[in-house]
Formats: structure tokens, C-alpha cells, sequence
């Protein structure tokens, strides 16, 4: 029963895995898992993607309607008159390098008349970050048109503003980029821009949801893979399980082989015990034939003998009696006179009486253990005569009596002949019951031994019928198995060998890089020594344990003398050297393992306490091999340094961030200082404060509104607080 489950699930598994790729689960895996990440991602990109194409259906609906949000809305409710500041400003092809980059920090701005301007900023106190543009002024040359309100800033940008190369710039303090490619202020112009931005986003999200759609059927493929490849394994498992239930199938055929020899010899004996039947039925036929006629003999017999008892009674009734008075004990009186004065047949009651007494009283008398036939023997010797019984062919008797003649009347004669041809009748009567009885018992055993015979027999034939068919089934999936293993022994070894030759080809890009930047950095070049030894994939020949595991070991070695002509000798770094050689050649092998990686564009090296230990000439190697990496790969390089090297970290960083320690007595530290910076070409680094950077450059104008700003917040909190104790 479990041979046929384990069949019929590896049927199943079979079915399953019939499109398995032949890759080992653990790699199917890791796809699926890479392309069910892929698949979230292309599905978050896809979502992104719809939701600026949304975005820029709503900014191109805002645009069109001319629409400010909330803070348009606000100046409605007042009502104010209003209006975008990039909406209403039209400008000349000459101006738009000035004015264009200058407009850009007040995208969003609403302006409202000069004389509407405080009742407008009641209006929008409680909006932080609302641009309100609100001055009067002649129109700047270059400027065509503006809004109500927006003359006063046009006039102070073209006053203060100047033009460089592809910028604008406020006294010197602020800088915007321009060179924008079409006109960004004009309700047409930003109308255009707006359909266009649209007409992107609406590309962007099509081209997201087509690599959706793609990374999902992706993701579907492998996960069929992936089933195929566990359905593979589990067909394994399915294997060994059918083998082991085949060897038990095989050591129960074994147990059943002394069960054949004993069928063979019960079917034996079952023959002899048929024929034996069969003797015993024509015995038996024979026997109740025999019966039959002897019982009708019996019949005849004993209706002859019924009448000669009856004379006989007449005639020896008074011989009886007579013998009953010679009998012991003696007789208080004789009866045989008594008897012999009446007729036999008509005997008195008293009489009768006394002659069952004295019968009573002879049998009281009797020995224990003296039956009728012990009374007939003795009577036999007291007469003189003797009785042989002869058996006839057909079970006939015949009793014939011997002793001297005239001694037994007619009647005694003929009384003495039936009783002894009766006795050996019933004697041969009570052989032939017992021989039936035996006949009948050995037949009934006969026929269970034959039933459970026959049953033990029948089942052993079929347990092996379906031991003989399983072994023939069974014998083909192992050949199919083997060849199975033959074939996955194949694919195994082209993956091992795959892998050691990318494993041996990654050594090799790290020892040639490592060797680059050696020389670079003005050494004799250097090596990666590595040793690749994989794991042996053939069976042992006997039961000694394998190992499993690859072995790679790698020892970096460098030159520290010039080569002599063309003969380099590189020392192992086991080899005795001071400890700013070690952590050079250490920072420069990490180099090389991070620039042999044929993708390392947005990976990050973190390194703790750079520098330290190191003297100044290794130092600055370290720091330009670093940034040289940096600067080629595109990594990050984020490190901590001392104090020490602050001015090595602003010389070459373009972001450094600064820990202040206070005091012991402080439990936190104090804000850290954040400096960012461009790149130079001389190869410094041009780093200031974030905050000024941020607040630089800013003009006049700038403060009135961050006054405005303030004010408005403090009224609103102000505001709030009055709410909060009225309630």
C-alpha cells in the first residue's frame, strides 16, 4: 500500500517537474526572490510614475485656470483682486536671461495691488511660506506686460540684477542658473510647459507600466521555475523512498521463499489426502450398503427371534425358575413346583410377585462387575456347550453351538443361536459407527486443511505476482534515475566550473588592480597569490567522508625593491615590514577589490580612524587613492578622522560634517557644523558653512518679506492663544 502511494505521488512530482531548468532550487530561489523585488520596485516606479502624470494633469489644469490653491481662494473669499506673478509678466526675448533666473525663486508668487496689500496679508496670515508681491513702479525695459502690484520688484530686479555666463545674479549674493529652454513666465508659455511636463510624465508612466507588466511575467516565470525546480526535489525524496520500499519488497519475498516450499508440500499433502478421500468415499459407499442390507436382515431376524421368545417364555419359564432356586442365596421356598402347577401364561399375582423378589434378591447377590454375558458364559459352562460365531463375506453371522447332543432342547438351542448371532451383529455394528465416525472426523479435517491451504496459497501467489510486477517496474525507474543522476552530475560539474572561473576571474581583477595602484601611487606593483580548490563531486570508493566545501585562500604580496631588469620579487605580507606599509598595502588591496567590481557605481566604503597611525607621505597617498577611486567609480567614500586631519578632510571632501564635544560636565554633544561645497580645478575645495550658503545673497527685498513673514506668525499665534483662553 505505501509502494503504491509512493508511486503515485512521484507521478505527480514527475508531471510537476517535467519543465524543471535543470538549475539547483537555491539559485531559482534567489532569481525569484531578485525578480519579486524587481517586481515591487517596477510596481512602486509604475504607481510614482502615475501619480506625477496626475500631478502634471493637475498643474496643467491649475496653469489653464490660472488657480493659486488655498491662498487664491483666501483673497477671493475678501474679496482682493490677484493674480500669478509668472501668469501676468511678459517678457521680451532680450530680457528673459535676466529676468527669467531671477523670477524662478518667486514661483507661486500672487500679486495684489499696492493698496490691498495688508488687508491680503490677513488674509493668508495663517499659510506659511505665501509669496505676496506688492509694489509700484515704472516697467523695466524688456518687460511688456505685468500684473497689478509686480512693477515695484520687476524695477528692483533690473536695477539690482546682473547677467553672466548662462546665469543672473543680485549684487553679488544670489546666482540662478538660466539658459531655460522656452519661456517660463506668460500664461501661453507656462500653458505649454505645463503640456508638455504632462505629455512626459503620461511617457514615463507608460513606459513604468509596460517594464511592470514585464517584471511581473518575469516574476511569474521563475515562480514556475521555482515550483518545477522543489518539485524536482521532492521527486528525489519520492526516489528514495520508492527504493527503500523496494528493498523491503525484496526482503519480504525473501522471508516468503520458506512459505513456497511449504505450499508446495501442503499441495502435496492435499493430494495424497484427496486420494485418500476418494478411497474412504468408496469404503464409505460400500460400508452403508452393507449397513442397509444388514439392518434389513435384523428386521427379518428379529421379528423370528420375537417369536421364539415368545414360545420360548411358555416352555423354559419353569427352567427358570428352577434355576433361580439352585441360585444363591437359597431360596426361603422353591418356586419352580409352584410355577409348574400353573400355565406360563396365566402365572398369579402373588406368585408373580415372589418370583420378581427372588429375582431382586439374585441380583442383589450377584458380584460386582458380572454383566448378562458373564451370566450366559457361566450358564453355557454349567450346560456344557459352547456358541462359535462365524462371519460371513457380506457381513453375514452365523452361531453355531458345539457340546453333546440331547443336552439343549429346540427352543435353548435356537434362544442361544440368535443372542450370540445378535451380540456379534451389534459388536460389528458399534466397529462400522466408529470407523464412520473417523471417516466422517478425517474428512472435515481434511477439508479445513485443504481451505487454508488453499487460502495461504492463493495469497502467497499473489504477493508474488505483485512482487515479480513491482520489481519490473521498479527496475525501469531506477535505470530512468540513474540516468537522471548522470545528468544532474553533468549539470553540477558545469556549475562548479562556472563558478571557479568567476570566482578565479574576480582574483585576477583584484590582483591587476591592486598592481595598478601600486605603481600609481608610486611603489614597485604588487600581487593577489590565490589558491581556488572546489569541492570533489566523485563518490569514494568507500566509506570515507568527503569534503564539501570550496577553498580559497589568498595572500597578497608587493615588491619593496626595485625590479631587477625584469625580474620583480614580491614579498608575502607575512613578511616583516612596519605597520604604515601594512595599513597602506591594506587600504590599497580594499581599493583594488572595490575597483575590480564590474558595477560598484552606488556602493559606499566606510573606514573609521583614516589616517591613523600613518605618517604624512603615506597619508596623503591613502587620501588621494581614495578620492582618486571615488572620483572614477563613482562610490562614496564616508570617513571619521581626528582633529589632526580636518584641513586633509576640507582639502578633499566636498561634505564634512563636525562634531562638537563641549565638555565632561555636558551629557550631548552641541549641534554639528555642516560644510558642502563644488569641486575646484586646483584641486582645493571650496567648503562653507550650509546655513550660509543657504541665506546668501539674498537681497533687501528679501528681508521685508521675511519681516512680513515673522509678523504674520506672530499674529497667528497670538491668534491661537486668544482662542485656546477664550474657550
Amino acid at each position: 500500500m505505501d509502494l503504491a502511494i509512493a508511486d503515485r505521488d512521484l507521478e505527480a512530482a514527475e508531471a510537476a517537474a517535467a519543465t524543471w531548468s535543470g538549475r539547483p532550487v537555491a539559485l531559482v530561489e534567489a532569481d525569484h526572490a531578485q525578480a519579486q523585488t524587481a517586481a515591487d520596485q517596477a510596481d512602486t516606479t509604475a504607481r510614482v510614475a502615475d501619480k506625477r502624470r496626475d500631478a502634471a494633469a493637475e498643474h496643467l489644469d491649475a496653469v489653464r485656470r490660472g488657480a493659486a490653491g488655498l491662498a487664491g481662494r483666501r483673497l477671493d473669499d475678501v474679496p482682493i483682486p490677484w493674480q500669478l506673478l509668472h501668469d501676468g509678466v511678459e517678457l521680451a526675448d532680450h530680457a528673459r536671461s535676466l529676468f527669467e533666473p531671477l523670477l524662478a525663486p518667486f514661483e507661486g508668487a500672487l500679486c495684489v495691488p499696492p493698496g490691498r496689500c495688508q488687508a491680503a496679508l490677513a488674509a493668508v496670515a495663517d499659510l506659511p511660506g505665501t509669496l505676496l508681491v506688492s509694489g509700484d513702479a515704472p516697467l523695466p525695459d524688456g518687460v511688456l506686460a505685468a500684473p497689478p502690484g509686480a512693477a515695484g520688484l520687476l524695477a528692483w530686479l533690473a536695477a539690482e540684477g546682473r547677467r553672466g555666463d548662462g546665469a543672473a545674479s543680485l549684487a553679488g549674493h544670489l546666482t540662478v542658473v538660466g539658459g531655460f529652454a522656452e519661456p517660463t513666465t506668460g500664461r501661453a508659455a507656462r500653458e505649454a510647459a505645463a503640456l508638455a511636463a504632462l505629455q512626459e510624465a503620461a511617457t514615463e508612466a507608460k513606459l513604468a507600466e509596460r517594464r511592470s507588466v514585464q517584471a511581473r511575467e518575469r516574476l511569474a516565470e521563475l515562480a514556475g521555475e521555482l515550483a518545477a525546480a522543489r518539485a524536482e526535489v521532492w521527486r528525489a525524496q519520492l526516489v528514495g523512498q520508492r527504493d527503500r520500499l523496494r528493498r523491503e519488497a525484496a526482503t519480504v519475498a525473501l522471508e516468503l521463499q520458506p512459505l513456497d516450499d511449504a505450499v508446495d508440500q501442503a499441495e502435496a499433502t492435499h493430494g495424497d489426502a484427496r486420494a485418500d478421500q476418494r478411497s474412504l468415499g468408496k469404503r464409505q459407499a460400500e460400508v452403508a450398503s452393507h449397513l442397509h442390507t444388514c439392518e434389513e436382515q435384523l428386521d427379518r431376524e428379529q421379528s423370528k427371534l420375537n417369536d421364539l421368545v415368545g414360545s420360548a417364555e411358555r416352555y423354559l419359564l419353569a427352567a427358570w425358575v428352577g434355576h433361580l432356586d439352585t441360585c444363591t442365596p437359597a431360596p426361603m421356598r422353591t418356586l419352580a413346583e409352584a410355577v409348574a402347577a400353573h400355565d406360563p401364561l396365566e402365572l398369579p399375582a402373588d406368585l408373580a410377585a415372589a418370583i420378581e423378589a427372588r429375582v431382586d434378591e439374585v441380583l442383589a447377590d450377584r458380584p460386582g462387575g458380572i454383566g448378562h454375558r458373564d451370566l450366559l458364559n457361566r450358564l453355557e459352562t454349567e450346560l456344557g456347550v459352547g456358541v462359535a460365531v462365524v462371519a460371513g463375506r457380506r457381513e453375514t453371522t452365523r452361531a453355531t453351538v458345539e457340546g453333546p447332543d440331547g443336552v439343549l432342547d429346540v427352543v435353548t438351542h435356537a434362544a442361544l443361536v440368535r443372542y450370540h448371532e445378535q451380540a456379534a451383529s451389534v459388536d460389528r455394528r458399534r466397529t462400522r459407527d466408529s470407523e464412520e465416525r473417523e471417516v466422517a472426523a478425517l474428512d472435515a479435517a481434511v477439508a479445513a486443511l485443504r481451505a487454508a491451504i488453499q487460502r495461504q496459497a492463493q495469497g502467497i501467489r499473489s504477493a508474488l505476482e505483485r512482487a515479480k510486477t513491482e520489481h519490473a517496474r521498479l527496475r525501469g525507474e531506477y535505470d530512468t534515475a540513474d540516468d537522471e543522476v548522470h545528468a544532474t552530475d553533468s549539470n553540477l560539474r558545469n556549475i562548479q566550473r562556472s563558478l571557479e572561473h568567476q570566482v578565479r576571474g574576480l582574483f585576477t581583477r583584484v590582483s591587476q588592480r591592486f598592481n595598478e595602484i601600486r605603481y600609481r601611487d608610486g611603489g614597485y606593483g604588487g600581487v593577489l597569490d590565490f589558491q581556488i580548490v572546489p569541492p570533489s563531486l566523485d563518490v569514494p570508493p568507500d566509506d570515507t567522508p568527503t569534503g564539501r566545501a570550496w577553498v580559497l585562500a589568498a595572500t597578497p604580496c608587493w615588491a619593496r625593491r626595485p625590479p631587477d631588469g625584469t625580474r620583480v620579487d614580491h614579498i608575502p605580507y607575512q613578511e616583516q615590514a612596519n605597520t604604515a606599509q601594512y595599513k597602506l598595502a591594506t587600504v590599497q588591496l580594499v581599493l583594488a577589490a572595490l575597483l575590480a567590481n564590474q558595477d560598484p557605481l552606488g556602493r559606499m566604503l566606510i573606514l573609521d580612524e583614516l589616517g591613523a597611525g600613518l605618517g604624512d607621505a603615506h597619508r596623503d597617498r591613502v587620501l588621494d587613492a581614495l578620492r582618486r577611486a571615488a572620483e572614477e567609480t563613482g562610490i562614496t567614500v564616508l570617513a571619521t578622522v581626528q582633529d589632526d586631519m580636518q584641513h586633509e578632510a576640507f582639502a578633499r571632501c566636498s561634505e564634512v560634517l563636525v562634531l562638537r564635544y563641549p565638555s565632561e560636565a555636558e551629557l550631548l554633544n552641541e549641534p554639528t557644523y555642516m560644510f558642502v561645497g563644488d569641486r575646484r580645478g586646483d584641486g582645493e575645495a571650496a567648503l562653507v558653512p550650509l546655513a550660509d550658503a543657504l541665506t546668501a545673497s539674498r537681497g533687501p527685498r528679501w528681508s521685508s518679506l521675511l519681516a512680513v513673514y515673522d509678523a504674520a506668525a506672530a499674529a497667528n499665534a497670538a491668534a491661537r492663544r486668544a482662542a485656546r483662553h477664550a474657550g
